[in-house]
């Protein structure tokens, strides 16, 4: 293995690579080659991991421990496992340590940058495993120093070794995006239910029914009309509208009799409006 090609599978933010080296390589040669596959600028300061047979990530920085990973990798061809190795790049300055603060994917102590979820109330990720993809369900907040959001007063060690919540710029920051959150989320539910009853809006109450005295008295106008217009009728001898003989013949034919005279008084009172004579004559509710 020390003399032949070795591939490596590299992983930076949503890209990942495949390069091969010499067995002999030099850790700045595997650097330069990723500055050149990722279009990293060389003045960025690349922070390397590589995963071994466990599937820890272990830090790499010297040549010694890159041919610790080749040699890791020809054991796991021997074994029958393992076509290349896996590295996960992440950039920012290793010196800037997050104190207090453990990562939630490699159980290290966060250097560089550090990645703080926006929704679980207890979950920091490295710039490394934010790489590698681990808990992609949920935005992040980049800390780039603990100067941004004081790590040491606004996550203390907490009983399971992880940071908790604290610091009022933390929990003012927070308590904005909620406010924002709740707004958007009451917009949304207003608009919903707005455009609902729209759709399923009731139809209007009828009207209310005439009490049993209001259409004793509207019988009463209606007759009294209709004998002025049935006398008006009976000393002319003919209809004096055809309207009113149209629609006499008309509710003949759906059945009605004129017995007495009495539906031609009503159609002369309503001017020959048959919808009119049937409401006239409909039975009160």
């Amino acid at each position: 293995m020390a003399s032949s090609v070795v591939p490596f599978k590299c992983y930076y933010g949503n890209e990942i690579r495949r390069l091969s080296l010499a067995g002999q390589a030099t850790y700045a040669s595997l650097v330069e080659q990723l500055q050149a596959v990722f279009s990293i600028a060389p003045t960025q300061q690349l922070r390397l991991r590589w995963q071994d047979e466990e599937g820890d990530r272990v830090t790499m920085t010297t040549n010694a421990e890159l041919q610790e990973a080749i040699r890791s990798l020809a054991a796991r061809r021997d074994g029958g496992s393992g076509d290349a190795v896996k590295v996960f790049i992440s950039v920012g300055d290793p010196t800037v340590v997050h104190e207090g603060v453990v990562c939630d994917g490699c159980e290290s102590g966060v250097t560089g940058q550090r990645f703080k979820c926006l929704l679980c109330p207890d979950f920091d990720l490295c710039s490394a495993c934010m790489t590698g993809g681990s808990h992609s369900q949920h935005p992040m907040l980049l800390i780039r120093r603990p100067d941004d959001l004081p790590a040491a007063r606004c996550f203390r060690r907490g009983p399971c070794g992880r940071g908790r919540w604290g610091g009022p710029r933390f929990r003012d920051f927070f308590a904005k995006a909620a406010e924002a959150a709740a707004a958007a989320a009451a917009d949304f539910e207003g608009a919903a239910t707005a455009a609902t009853s729209q759709q399923a809006a009731p139809p209007p109450p009828p009207p209310p029914a005439a009490t049993s005295a209001e259409a004793m008295a509207t019988d009463e106008r209606t007759e009294e009309a209709a004998a002025a217009a049935a006398g008006r009728h009976d000393n002319s001898g003919e209809m004096p509208d055809p309207r009113v003989a149209r629609a006499l013949e008309h509710m003949q034919a759906m059945g009605f009799s004129d017995d007495g005279g009495w539906l031609t008084r009503l159609l002369l009172a309503k001017e020959g409006d048959i919808c009119a004579v049937l409401d006239a004559i409909r039975p009160v509710k």
